[in-house]
C-alpha cells in the first residue's frame, strides 16, 4: 500500500509542479503584454523567481502528502 501511495504522491507532484510553472510562464507572458503598453514599467522577476517558486511548491506538497499519510485515525475520531 504504501509503495502506491508513493507512486502516487510523485506523480502528483511531478504534474502539478509542471503546472505551476506553466501558470507563471503565462502569467509572466500577459504581464509583459500588459507593460508594453506603459513605458518605464519594471517587470516583476518572474522569470528569475519561477524556479524558487516552483521548488517550494513542491517541498510543500511532498510535506502534505507525508502528513495526510502519516495521520492515523483514533477510535475518538471515528466516535465524532
Amino acid at each position: 500500500m504504501k509503495e502506491v501511495i508513493t507512486k502516487l504522491k510523485l506523480t502528483c507532484v511531478s504534474a502539478l509542479t509542471r503546472q505551476v510553472l506553466l501558470a507563471l510562464d503565462n502569467a509572466r507572458l500577459q504581464i509583459e503584454a500588459q507593460t508594453q503598453k506603459f513605458s518605464g514599467t519594471k517587470l516583476p522577476p518572474l522569470r528569475e523567481e519561477s524556479t524558487a517558486v516552483a521548488e517550494r511548491f513542491m517541498h510543500n506538497l511532498n510535506r502534505y502528502f507525508d502528513d495526510l499519510t502519516a495521520h492515523r485515525i483514533t477510535e475518538q475520531e471515528i466516535d465524532e
